[in-house]
């Protein structure tokens, strides 16, 4: 019997517990700064801002590596989704 593969992904969090407003007003401002992976994920209070879909962790630490250079992005981590 073949292993069943996990459901979910691995994502980083930019930002977390911000207002539905803030969060779209967020996704807009990076988008025009050339980010089209950002999205939305969450309801009420557990509204998170995050980047990309990986199917590893090493592959999303490798890519916040990468985004940390920023100083604005110096905070986020990764999460998996399921």
């Amino acid at each position: 019997v073949a292993e069943q593969k996990r459901q979910g992904y691995f994502t980083i969090v930019l930002a977390s517990r911000v207002s539905r407003k803030g969060a779209e007003a967020y996704v807009r401002q990076l988008n025009g700064e050339g980010y089209r992976d950002v999205s939305i994920e969450g309801a009420g209070t557990t509204i998170k801002v995050v980047y990309g879909k990986f199917d590893s962790k090493e592959k999303a630490q490798k890519c916040l590596r990468q985004l940390t250079d920023r100083q604005e992005f110096a905070d986020c981590w990764v999460k998996f989704i399921d």
